[in-house]
């Protein structure tokens, strides 16, 4: 499957009750693992995640400089 067109997803809190749903959902309609972006404050809770393709980031959403990562964003293939 090619990359080119696509949106990819990058959701953040993935080991929380919604962000665990949201990333099921994208992967249930068919989002290849690989496009999915994840942040989490630990890491290993997403090692399921992980073992299924999904790229996790580890993010201390405390931390001032992490601040941008605190919404839930697409972004556009900038190959399209």
């Amino acid at each position: 499957m090619s990359r080119r067109g696509h949106s990819s997803a990058t959701l953040r809190g993935a080991t929380g009750q919604f962000g665990r749903l949201a990333v099921e959902e994208l992967l249930t309609r068919g989002v290849p693992a690989a496009w999915i972006t994840v942040t989490v404050r630990t890491p290993v809770k997403a090692a399921e995640l992980a073992a299924r393709g999904v790229t996790v980031c580890e993010a201390d959403y405390d931390q001032q400089a992490n601040k941008p990562l605190s919404k839930v964003r697409l972004r556009r293939d900038p190959d399209h």
